[in-house]
């Protein structure tokens, strides 16, 4: 295969203009992938398009891709309904009526109990 040279620097500029331009990453990222491929493919767009939705979807059913790709929209899913079901605001208004917030140390300390509570895999 010979190499495309000073080209292949061309998508992730673009990825990055896109990103920061129109605040759309997931956007951006197919952009990248698209190019990525298009160019691989000697310009063609037709064929760099049909390239990069093959390797999109070799890649996403992959056994352990599959498995990452279900728990991170089950994790999104449960972020989702208590920013929704107003836990959080409930969480607040508990640690308020308590009072239990003096200094921002017990802050921190609360900061730190709380994510190892919910970010921790069993």
């Amino acid at each position: 295969m010979e190499g495309i040279g000073w080209l292949s620097t061309l998508p992730p500029l673009v990825a990055i203009y896109l990103a920061i331009h129109t605040r759309r990453v997931i956007f951006s990222l197919g952009i990248y992938i698209w190019l990525g491929w298009t160019l691989l493919a000697g310009g063609n767009l037709f064929l760099g398009l049909m390239d990069s939705l093959n390797a999109f979807l070799a890649t996403v059913f992959q056994p352990n891709n599959l498995k990452i790709l279900f728990f991170s929209g089950l994790i999104g899913s449960l972020i989702v309904f208590t920013q929704r079901s107003g836990g959080v605001e409930g969480f607040i208004g508990w640690v308020e009526k308590r009072n239990a917030m003096t200094s921002r140390r017990s802050v921190r300390i609360l900061t730190f109990l709380i994510s190892m509570i919910l970010f921790t895999e069993g």
